[in-house]
C-alpha cells in the first residue's frame, strides 16, 4: 500500500535457448477430478492496465491462444463501458514495422468447421451515426471482396443483398 507500487517478476537471465521463463496459473488438482477456475485479474481504479506479449528475436514470434475444450467455448471481448463518446472499443491487426521498411500481410480469419460464421457490424441508431466497412487498398493490386459458396448443393448460392430498410 506504500507510493512504489508493487512488482512481480519472473526472469531469467541465462543465455542458453532452453532457458525460458514461464508463470503458470493453474487449477489443477492432481487427481482426475474437477477444480475451481484458474483466473487472472488486472485492475487499476485510477490509472491505465497495459499487457504486453512481446518477441524480439528476428525469427520469433508473439503468440497467444484462448483454448476451451468445454461446451461454452473461447471467448475474447474488447470492451468499453465509458459514456465518453471518445471512449472507442477497438481491435487492431497491423503488419507495420515502421516507415521506410516492408512487412507481411495482416490477416482476420475466421473459420467454422461445422457450423455457421456470422459477422455482424452495427450501429444502434442514434443521430448521426452511421454502420461502416472498407475494402481499400493503395497497392497495385487493387480491392476486391470475393462471395464464394464451394458446395455443389443446389441451395448453396452466394449472394450479396444491398439494401436501405428503414424497417429493419
Amino acid at each position: 500500500e506504500g507510493t512504489k507500487g508493487a512488482v512481480f517478476t519472473v526472469r531469467t537471465t541465462n543465455v542458453a535457448d532452453s532457458s525460458t521463463v514461464r508463470l503458470d496459473v493453474l487449477a489443477e488438482p492432481t487427481a482426475v477430478s474437477s477444480s475451481g477456475d484458474a483466473s487472472m485479474y488486472v485492475f487499476s481504479r485510477g490509472q491505465d492496465v497495459h499487457s504486453e506479449f512481446k518477441s524480439s528475436d528476428p525469427d520469433g514470434i508473439a503468440t497467444m491462444k484462448l483454448w476451451s475444450e468445454g461446451s461454452l467455448g473461447a471467448v475474447s471481448t474488447v470492451l468499453t463501458t465509458n459514456v465518453a463518446t471518445t471512449s472507442h472499443a477497438r481491435l487492431d491487426v497491423r503488419a507495420d514495422p515502421g516507415a521506410g521498411t516492408v512487412s507481411g500481410d495482416a490477416q482476420f480469419d475466421i473459420f467454422s468447421r461445422s457450423q455457421d460464421v456470422i459477422v455482424n457490424v452495427q450501429t444502434d441508431g442514434q443521430a448521426n451515426m452511421g454502420a461502416n466497412m472498407r475494402v481499400r487498398s493503395d497497392g497495385d493490386q487493387g480491392a476486391y471482396v470475393t462471395l464464394a459458396s464451394t458446395n455443389a448443393a443446389t441451395t448453396s448460392v452466394a449472394k450479396l443483398h444491398v439494401y436501405a430498410d428503414a424497417g429493419s
